[in-house]
């Protein structure tokens, strides 16, 4: 073996060695700090998928898939075809948490959204039957909006802000010291409040959420705070989500919505998750207020 073949291989092993001692690193990190994986980046233990017009755990165009360590959304679709929307969702049901996960927006972008942003989500505190979409509230992940929230189909949080437009019924997130007043947003479709600040940029990013069962939730992008709620609720039982108010009838009571699964969006653009951890809080993990 010639010197340049030696230096050759020692580098490729020393680059080798170094990625494996910071994934080991990580690891331990995660381990100390009470972090524990919830995509644990070999299989979908945990998880099962929910793909537009198909049961449960059916996805024949494999939308989700696993590459290297990441899941892959819409790996094999050719760009510019029609594809289904859906998420992968975890089987188990969370109340104290904090979720934190990276993503990386991909090149595709597919029918009927060819000329949007791409988009994605991570839903939280999802409950009642599976489908698309189903009662939850969704931490936004699309090119300039990363942070938003929306409520789904029954759900409604509290939110210090303004109301953004009134024909929409958009509402903007602004902390007390700024001016903000509280605002109720949600009802039985989809209502979106604006995040404070766009602080996402290209390639991968961080997106994380804290939840304190109904009391409220976090959405932090890459370090900054850019949207609080309080009073987490649902219209009625979550089995009624999206049926419509029968004439005459009282309408459902909204309820405390303290607990619910977690799942990673497929809304027609390639988006890569990774490194998805969970850290379970404790109960009494002081009340949570918007300031």
């Amino acid at each position: 073996m010639n010197l340049t073949n030696f230096l050759l291989r020692l580098s490729l092993w020393l680059l080798i060695a170094g990625c494996a001692q910071a994934q080991d690193a990580h690891s331990a990190a995660a381990r100390e700090t009470g972090w524990t994986q919830l995509f644990n980046g070999k299989n979908l233990d945990g998880w099962y998928t929910k793909i537009q017009n198909h049961p449960k755990n059916d996805d024949p165009g494999k939308v989700f898939q696993l590459e290297d360590g990441v899941i892959h959304v819409y790996k094999d679709q050719p760009e510019g075809t029609a594809v289904p929307s859906g998420y992968l969702a975890t089987e188990a049901e969370y109340e104290n948490y904090h979720v934190r996960l990276e993503y990386k927006c991909g090149e595709k972008k597919f029918k009927p959204r060819m000329t949007q942003r791409r988009d994605a989500g991570l839903l939280y505190h999802i409950v009642g039957t599976d489908t698309v979409w189903p009662r939850c509230i969704e931490c936004q992940i699309q090119e300039n909006d990363v942070g938003d929230c929306f409520t789904v189909r029954g759900a409604q949080v509290d939110v210090l802000g303004e109301l953004a437009d009134a024909e929409k019924k958009i509402y903007r997130y602004k902390p007390k010291s700024e001016g903000g007043t509280t605002q109720t947003v949600g009802d039985g479709g989809i209502r979106r409040v604006i995040k404070a600040t766009t602080n996402e940029h290209d390639g991968w990013n961080s997106v994380e959420i804290v939840v304190h069962g109904d009391a409220g939730s976090q959405h932090i992008v890459n370090g900054a705070t850019v949207f609080e709620s309080t009073a987490l609720r649902q219209l009625g039982p979550p089995e009624d989500a999206g049926k419509p108010h029968e004439k005459g009838q009282d309408p459902p009571a909204w309820q405390p919505l303290r607990r619910g699964k977690i799942a990673l969006q497929a809304e027609f653009s390639e988006v890569f998750y990774r490194n998805v951890e969970i850290q379970i809080l404790d109960s009494a993990t002081k009340e949570h207020r918007n300031e």
